[in-house]
């Protein structure tokens, strides 16, 4: 998991990460990410993120029409948790229980 943290900026990043939004829940975890609601970045594989550590990034929603900037945030060091640990975040990330 990352943590993001949002942030208003003057000067607009080149690059961004897909956030697709879970449908079936109807929930839009990139604006989450943009709000500052849902604090950490879920992925199998963090190489993904890692190397936007310490950068601003944009939020790009997916998996509902046309992918759009929906604003930005920076990626934090990733940390590496057990099922225990994620389900006890599971106010800082957001993800329904059974989502994937």
């Amino acid at each position: 998991m990352f943590f993001l943290q949002k942030e208003i900026l003057a000067d607009k990043p080149t690059e961004g990460i897909h956030v697709a939004k879970d449908k079936k829940a109807d929930v839009s975890f990139a604006n989450l990410i943009v709000s500052g609601d849902k604090k950490y970045e879920t992925r199998d594989q963090n190489r993904t993120l890692r190397r936007f550590v310490g950068k601003r990034i944009g939020i790009i929603e997916t998996g509902d029409g046309p992918a759009k900037l929906v604003g930005y945030a920076t990626v934090g060091q990733p940390i590496e948790v057990n099922e225990a640990q994620f389900n006890e975040l599971r106010d800082q990330h957001l993800v329904p229980k059974g989502s994937k």
